[in-house]
C-alpha cells in the first residue's frame, strides 16, 4: 500500500470513530440503551447466536466496569454515542498456553499472533497441539470472534467469520466476542487508534511489546448505536474498496510513467530520439577541446591532476553510436569530484546542506533540507548551476542516483554524495544519461554491498562510459527530452 493510500485509509477511519462518515440519524435507539441492554444481558443469558442456544455467562474476576475519567477520554463523541469500556461489551479470553510436556488430548491447528494480519488470517501453514475436552470448547472461535494479537503486533485484529471450524488459537492472541456490537466496527476502531498514544501506551515491554488481557478490557471504545454502526461499516468498507481500486489505478499510471520516461532517455543515449545534423561537429572534437580544457585547469592549479584512466576497450563498449558521437569516461570530461562534507548539519543554518534525500528523478528536492553555518564548508562545497551530484551510498536499487544542481544559490553537499562538473558538455544531457537504466546497469555492475546498503566509490564511477553526441546535438536531445517528459508527466497527476 502506498503512502498516499495509507493516509487516505487513517483519516476514513479516523472519520469513522469520530462519527463524521455517516449521518446522525435521532430515531436510532441511543447507545446508553444499547449498553444498559449489553449489562443487563450479561447477567442472566447471553443473547443466542444464530443456530445455537445462549450461552450462560460467568462474570470473571476484576470484569466489572470501570467508570471513565474525563482526563482518559481522548475525543469527543456525537450525540447518541457513549463512551465504555472492552469489557463492558465483550468477553475477552487469551488463547491455551503452549507447554510440550504437560500437552494432553486430541490435536487440532491453532492460530498464533503471526497468523493474524489486519482484517485477515494466514491459515495456510499453521501448527499443531493437543487440547483437552475442557480445552476444546474453551478455545473454540465462533462466527464473529475478534482475535487480537497480545504480543508482537499488539492491537493487529481480524475477525473471524468461519461458522464451524476445528482451528483453535494460542495463547498469544486475545479472543474478543462482543455482545450486540458488530466485530467489524471493533476491528475498524482498533485499526483506527493502532498508532495512537492513549493505545500503544497501554503496552508493557520496551524490547517486545504486550497487550495483557487486565489492560485491553480497560480500553476505552466509542460506542455509537447499533444501527449506526451497521451504516458506519458499509460506508467505510464501500469507500475502503473504491480507495483500493483509485491506488491500484494510480500506481499503473505510476508504473507507466516510469517506463515512458525510461524509454525516453534510453532513446535519448543511444541517438535516437532527434535527426543527427551533418554540418554539426563531431564529437571527437569536442573530447580534443575537453582535453586541452582539463590540461589548462591543472596547469593553473585549478583542479587536481588525476591519475589517468585506462583507454576504452572494445569489449567495454555496451552498444553502438551513430555516426558523430563517441564513447568518453565521465572522468576524463568532467572535473571536480569531491565527497561532500562530513559535518553534523543542523536544523537551522545560513546554508542549505543537500542529502541523498534531495536527488529525486534527476532534480533537486528543496522539501526537506538541514542546514550548516560553518564558513569553510561553505567555501569548500559550494555548489554552481550545472554541477551534478552522484549518491555514492545508498540502498541496492537507489545506489547511484544522480541530479543536477541548477539554482543559484547558496547550497553544499553531504558526504554521500558525490559533486562532479561536466566541461563543454550539456549538463542537462549529462544527467539524463546518468538517470537512464543504462547508467543504473553499470551502477549495479560495480556497487559493493554492505549490511542494508550498497556503496560505489568515485574511483569506480569516473570509469563510467558516456555516449557523447556533437554539441549541437546535446542541446536538440535535452529540449525534445524536456518536451517528451512534460508530456508523460501528465501521469503524475495520479501519484
Amino acid at each position: 500500500m502506498t503512502s498516499a493510500a495509507q493516509r487516505l485509509r487513517q483519516k476514513l477511519l479516523d472519520l469513522a470513530i469520530h462519527g463524521k462518515l455517516v449521518p446522525q440519524d435521532p430515531k436510532d435507539e441511543p447507545a446508553s440503551e444499547l449498553l444498559a441492554r449489553i449489562r443487563d444481558t450479561r447477567e442472566g443469558r447471553a443473547p443466542a447466536r444464530p443456530g445455537g442456544k445462549g450461552d450462560r455467562l460467568t462474570r470473571t474476576r476484576g470484569s466489572a466496569s470501570l467508570p471513565i475519567p474525563e482526563e482518559e477520554i481522548p475525543f469527543d463523541l456525537p450525540k447518541g454515542w457513549v463512551w465504555c469500556r472492552l469489557m463492558d461489551i465483550a468477553e475477552i479470553q487469551l488463547g491455551k498456553m503452549l507447554d510440550a510436556e504437560k500437552n494432553k488430548g486430541k490435536p487440532f491447528r491453532y492460530l498464533a499472533n503471526v497468523s493474524v494480519r489486519w482484517g485477515s488470517f494466514d491459515v495456510d501453514n499453521l501448527k499443531t497441539t493437543l487440547f483437552t475436552d475442557d480445552e476444546i470448547e474453551k478455545f473454540a472461535l465462533k462466527q464473529g470472534d475478534l482475535l487480537m494479537c497480545e504480543g508482537g503486533v499488539p492491537g493487529r485484529c481480524a475477525v473471524w467469520r468461519e461458522c464451524d471450524s476445528e482451528i483453535k488459537y494460542q495463547k498469544a492472541l486475545h479472543r474478543i466476542r462482543p455482545y450486540e456490537v458488530l466485530p467489524d466496527y471493533l476491528q475498524m476502531y482498533f485499526e483506527a487508534i493502532y498508532q495512537r498514544p492513549f493505545f500503544t501506551e497501554r503496552f508493557t515491554g520496551s524490547t517486545i511489546h504486550h497487550l495483557p488481557r487486565e489492560v485491553l478490557m480497560s480500553v476505552p471504545v466509542p460506542l455509537p448505536p447499533l444501527a449506526e454502526q451497521k451504516r458506519i461499516v458499509e460506508k467505510l468498507n464501500a469507500m475502503l474498496n473504491e480507495a483500493a481500486r483509485v491506488a491500484e489505478g494510480t500506481e499503473r499510471l505510476t508504473q507507466l510513467r516510469k517506463k515512458a520516461r525510461a524509454k525516453i532517455l534510453d532513446l535519448a543515449i543511444r541517438g535516437k530520439l532527434v535527426k543527427q545534423e551533418k554540418t554539426d561537429e563531431p564529437a571527437a572534437e569536442l573530447l580534443k577541446r575537453i582535453a586541452t580544457e582539463k590540461a589548462k585547469l591543472i596547469a593553473e592549479k585549478k583542479i587536481k591532476k588525476e591519475k589517468p584512466l585506462p583507454p576504452i576497450a572494445d569489449d567495454e563498449i555496451p552498444f553502438d553510436l551513430p555516426k558523430g558521437w563517441a564513447w568518453a569516461r565521465i572522468g576524463d570530461i568532467s572535473s571536480g569530484f569531491m565527497y561532500g562534507t562530513a559535518e553534523k548539519s543542523q536544523p537551522a543554518g545560513a546554508v542549505p546542506v543537500l542529502r541523498m534525500g534531495n536527488l529525486q528523478d534527476g532534480e533537486i528536492d528543496f522539501g526537506d533540507l538541514v542546514y550548516t553555518s560553518n564558513k569553510e564548508d561553505i567555501k569548500t562545497y559550494a555548489l554552481t548551476p550545472g554541477d551534478l551530484l552522484f549518491n555514492r551510498t545508498n540502498s541496492d536499487e537507489k545506489v547511484g542516483k544522480v541530479s543536477i544542481f541548477r539554482e543559484n544559490r547558496p547550497c553544499i553537499y553531504a558526504g554521500y554524495l558525490v559533486r562532479f562538473r561536466p566541461l563543454q558538455c550539456d549538463s542537462g544531457y549529462i544527467n539524463y544519461v546518468m538517470n537512464s537504466h543504462y547508467q543504473w546497469t553499470f551502477c549495479q555492475s560495480v556497487k559493493s554491498d554492505a549490511v542494508n546498503q550498497s556503496n560505489i566509490s568515485a574511483s569506480k564511477f569516473v570509469r563510467f562510459l558516456v555516449p557523447i553526441p556533437p554539441l549541437a546535438e546535446q542541446q536538440r536531445i535535452v529540449a525534445k527530452v524536456k518536451e517528451m517528459l512534460a508530456a508523460s508527466d501528465v501521469l503524475k497527476k495520479g501519484d
